[in-house]
């Protein structure tokens, strides 16, 4: 693929929008504050976030390994396999019990590879650094990421926000790859029940 078309394939990935349910949480940042967290995660220290999209990517690599040594040895593959289902467990207990995302609700999000829009009772003003933490369903798997706001206003009709929320939309400026990748496949796993559900209605609605 040539430079110009992997560029175009990331854009076309990064204003990809789908809207979904998560638990989230935001918190303002201070721009000392900012350049500490960016820090961290860049020095692979983001904790539990960062262990779990980690993991996620190795799993990713490995994939086509795996498959081949299914063909040769159907015992060996799932011996591993069950190794990667332990692996994965004790990453999502370690989350799940170091968040309280644990215990909020899940709440309408509009996401991207590039940002997300979220539903607000009192917004921050454009260009305030947040801090992100995402924790997507129903896999568990969580995202930390930076980013800045670029604005807040109400939410159109169709958007399936609450009622009498306002709409605060944040540009990611700072995600590890790792995390970016993570939230595309999360996104396009989503995109495909959504489109499989709507089949599956419209053959209900032909017979």
């Amino acid at each position: 693929m040539t430079q110009s078309l992997q560029d175009n394939a990331r854009d076309r990935r990064r204003f990809f929008r789908i809207d979904d349910a998560v638990r989230f949480a935001y918190r303002p940042l201070t721009a000392a504050e900012l350049e500490a967290g960016v820090a961290r995660l860049n020095e692979g220290m983001g904790g539990a976030y960062a262990l779990m999209a980690s993991l996620a990517a190795i799993s990713q690599r490995v994939s086509v390994s795996l498959r081949r040594i299914e063909h040769q040895n159907a015992e060996v593959a799932h011996y591993l396999k069950a190794l990667d289902q332990k692996i994965d467990t004790v990453a999502r207990t370690l989350l799940v019990q170091g968040s309280d995302l644990a215990a909020k609700r899940a709440e309408p999000v509009n996401l991207s590879a590039g940002g997300l829009a979220i539903p607000v009772r009192e917004g921050l003003d454009p260009g305030t650094p947040v801090e992100v933490r995402l924790l997507l369903l129903p896999s568990l798997a969580g995202i930390l990421a930076y980013g800045a706001v670029v604005e807040c206003g109400a939410p159109s009709e169709q958007s399936g926000f609450p009622d009498g929320s306002r709409v605060m939309r944040i540009d990611f400026t700072h995600i590890r790859d790792e995390d970016r990748d993570l939230l595309i496949r999360h996104m396009l796993r989503r995109q495909g029940e959504h489109l499989r559900r709507q089949r599956e209605a419209a053959d209900e609605d032909g017979d």
